[in-house]
């Protein structure tokens, strides 16, 4: 499943009336209209997860030769009751949630991983954060990919930009791994009308600052729990981020600042050449895929129902322009809500609006050009 939610996945998600419902409908995801209850984000983390040697069945033959078995062959060893001989890899072990028996990273990991409990991060965030800052609010919580990915949102406050009647949620992203990444953080703001996500990428880098990351190593519970959680600097940084959208909420783009600043974010590729015998070697395929790019942008920043009125054709709308573009419109092969979401909170997309933002900004790029 492209999203990575499976069967044996589960979720809960608060504040539904007001930012909406769980990705998909699906069943396995309870819904809230407030905060979603501490006790229930921890029942949806508390599955036991082992670390096993990793082994290969075959058979050994008297003269001592070994001969491994495929699943075809070992099912059929099985079902005959024939023996099977397992031989243990070194240093090669595997991640299995013990209450379905299935794996939860395809990829063996060392002898030095340790195996850090879900409950256990949950509860070091909820000493570390929920207990210290009592003005956040767990949003939602649950697994992917079989369990192999928690995630935690907390909402840290909401805002208005200056003549937008949207209202934004700044969310703070937790997520832990089973098996390959580190436990990181991420801060964004969901624009609740069309729920469009702009990373706060300076609010995110003191997030990770301050959460850290840590890898599943020796010791990695003791220096989860000891660590000092501060969101001082996260909550000066969406201050900042804040202070920033409403800026450029107060500045209009003429025709001449959205034609630089989609040459500068999208630039259309060299005019296709033609060879001595009048053969296409150009790039005729990239030039219509930027311009329809281009046209979209510019079709949502002029005509967007939501981006009209005190914030119309500012640097602020153009830059929700682009993420919603990014988050609704731009074509994508087996995606849906799930995946759109990490995307734009910690991906290409994600990537792809902080460049849009950057260009905006005041003595961004698009500022120099303007000035040349």
């Amino acid at each position: 499943m492209s999203h990575g939610i499976t069967e044996q996945d589960a979720g809960a998600v608060g504040y539904c009336g007001e930012m909406g419902g769980p990705w998909h409908g699906l069943p396995q995801y309870v819904t809230y209209d407030e905060e979603v209850p501490y006790e229930v984000v921890l029942n949806l983390f508390d599955f036991p997860i082992i670390k096993s040697p990793v082994a290969i069945p075959a058979n050994v033959a008297d003269d001592g030769t070994v001969n491994l078995l495929t699943q075809a062959e070992l099912t059929q060893a099985l079902q005959a009751g024939a023996p099977v001989q397992w031989l243990t890899q070194e240093d090669m072990y595997v991640l299995t949630r013990t209450d379905s028996a299935s794996r939860v990273f395809d990829v063996s990991v060392g002898e030095g991983y340790t195996v850090y409990e879900n409950t256990r991060f949950l509860e070091a965030i909820k000493a570390g954060l929920l207990d210290k800052y009592p003005q956040v609010k767990l949003i939602s919580a649950g697994t992917m990919f079989g369990g192999r990915k928690s995630f935690i949102s907390i909402l840290l406050d909401k805002y208005h930009v200056k003549g937008d009647n949207s209202e934004t949620v700044n969310k703070l992203l937790l997520a832990g791994y089973y098996g390959g990444g580190s436990n990181v953080a991420g801060a964004h703001g969901t624009r609740i009308v069309c729920n469009n996500t702009l990373r706060a990428s300076l609010a995110e880098a003191a997030a990770n600052k301050s959460l850290k990351k840590f890898r599943h190593t020796r010791n990695v519970g003791d220096k989860i729990e000891q660590h000092v959680f501060d969101l001082a600097e996260v909550f000066g940084k969406l201050e900042d981020h804040k202070a920033k959208l409403n800026h450029l909420a107060s500045v209009a783009m003429r025709e001449a600042d959205v034609s630089a600043f989609l040459d500068l974010l999208v630039p259309l590729p060299e005019a296709t050449a033609i060879d001595e015998d009048n053969r296409s070697t150009g790039k005729k395929r990239s030039v219509s895929m930027a311009t329809s790019k281009r046209d979209k942008i510019l079709d949502l920043f002029e005509n967007a129902d939501d981006l009209q009125g005190g914030i119309a054709r500012t640097r602020y709308a153009m830059a929700q322009a682009v993420v919603d573009y990014e988050e609704h419109h731009k074509i994508r092969r087996n995606a849906d809500d799930a995946y759109v979401y990490m995307d734009q909170v910690q991906g290409r997309s994600a990537d792809f609006c902080d460049q849009a933002l950057a260009i905006l900004t005041p003595d961004g790029a698009l500022d120099k050009v303007l000035a040349s």
